[in-house]
């Protein structure tokens, strides 16, 4: 359970939105000049539709004796979701969410090399509005499916695979949940981005019908339809260069379900519990005072921009 809790301080310092509840920490409060939080919260890994930029390096500040010890790009707010990706959400967001078996319909292959052209050219690349989505949804899986590390990451693949071995959804739950807070900062952000997207394709699965009454066809792609096809692609242990793939056909089933969960409950996974909060403030205020008070100074910086901007 320490180890677990240990990890989990990384999903604190990565983030800076925050949601007041009841909690008295007078104390804590006077010791960094009243900048700590009402604790008692629920902190989310994302902040108003986004994630919240990477803090590369923050968690190797534990042994540090200072904030002057913590790289600058610590403290950067900047994403990590690489711009293929955004492209591709926004053209699929656009274009694609009523076409009928958006990632199962296969595609040109010529198209698909080009587009791959255009992006490893290393410029700005934007997908045109006339771009078949088809070929965009080939792109995005591809890019996905040829990571070296896969999204989820090689090393955790059996731990994710062993969630699906608790009987107790809330213990299993909670499982997935320190598992993603494991991942690197970059793989967290694109994760919360993919699955922010992919609930979104799943909300268009079904017949509906527009302001007039006239029928719109569904996409027909629900959370289980989606899992099938992206798990594949960012939950697998096949090594660069091995002569496997597929996945391990007895883990099929398993990574399929936690794909489907996590497009399910995206939002509460990418949430870090109160207890665990109160914890780590206690924590860094007894080891590092200065790194807190830094980071409350610019989650509040934030915040204050958001409501500047909403206002």
């Amino acid at each position: 359970m320490e180890l677990l809790t240990f990890f989990a301080f990384k999903a604190f310092y990565l983030d800076s939105n925050y949601a007041q509840k009841d909690y008295n920490e007078t104390a804590v409060r006077g010791c960094l000049k009243s900048k700590l939080p009402v604790g008692g919260s629920c902190e989310s890994l994302m902040m108003k539709g986004r994630m919240v930029g990477s803090v590369p390096g923050l968690l190797d500040a534990i042994s540090c004796g200072s904030t002057a010890d913590i790289p600058g790009s610590a403290m950067e707010e900047e994403s990590a979701v690489p711009n293929i990706l955004s492209e591709c959400f926004r053209h699929l967001e656009q274009h694609g969410l009523h076409t009928l078996g958006i990632f199962r319909v296969s595609t040109s292959k010529k198209r698909i090399r080009q587009l791959r052209e255009d992006f490893d050219c290393g410029k700005e690349t934007t997908l045109e509005d006339d771009q078949c989505p088809h070929d965009v949804a080939t792109l995005l899986k591809e890019y996905l499916r040829d990571l070296p590390d896969p999204l989820l990451c090689r090393d955790l693949y059996h731990a994710f695979v062993q969630t699906q071995r608790i009987r107790n959804r809330r213990l299993q739950f909670e499982a997935l949940q320190h598992l993603i807070q494991l991942l690197p900062s970059a793989n967290r952000d694109t994760l919360y981005a993919l699955l922010s997207f992919l609930a979104i394709v799943a909300r268009y699965s079904n017949d509906s019908k527009d302001e007039s009454g006239a029928p719109i066809t569904g996409n027909k792609m629900d959370s289980n339809n989606l899992a099938t096809v992206f798990a594949p692609n960012i939950l697998h242990c096949i090594k660069p260069g091995s002569k496997d793939t597929a996945d391990r056909p007895e883990d099929r089933i398993d990574i399929i379900n936690v794909v489907r969960t996590l497009i399910d409950h995206f939002k509460e996974i990418f949430n870090v519990s109160a207890e665990l909060l109160d914890e780590v403030y206690l924590h860094m205020m007894d080891s590092h005072p200065e790194a807190l008070d830094q980071l409350l100074s610019k989650r509040d910086a934030v915040a204050g921009a958001d409501d500047l901007i909403r206002n």
